[in-house]
């Protein structure tokens, strides 16, 4: 799982499922990315959803792409406001 990949230990699915822990292992997985990917953040929003290795064998496919460049839409929009 992601969470035994991140060297976080290992946890029960109650416990993955619970808003803190299952925040901070996502945060903690989208910062491997971003420094795996050369802080490249668009690069590392399309791995979090179609995964590293599939962004390093094939670049992002248009679903990712989609994805990373909504995410960063809102990002913008809650900077403006």
């Amino acid at each position: 799982s992601t969470a035994n990949g991140l060297g976080l230990g290992t946890f029960t699915r109650e416990q993955v499922l619970s808003p803190p822990l299952n925040t901070q292992l996502g945060t903690t997985h989208l910062q491997n990315l971003v420094n795996s990917f050369g802080g490249d953040l668009r690069t590392a929003l399309g791995a979090y959803k179609q995964g590293e290795s599939g962004v390093r064998n094939n670049g992002l496919t248009v679903q990712s792409q989609e994805y990373a460049d909504a995410i960063l839409k809102c990002a913008q929009a809650l900077q403006g406001k």
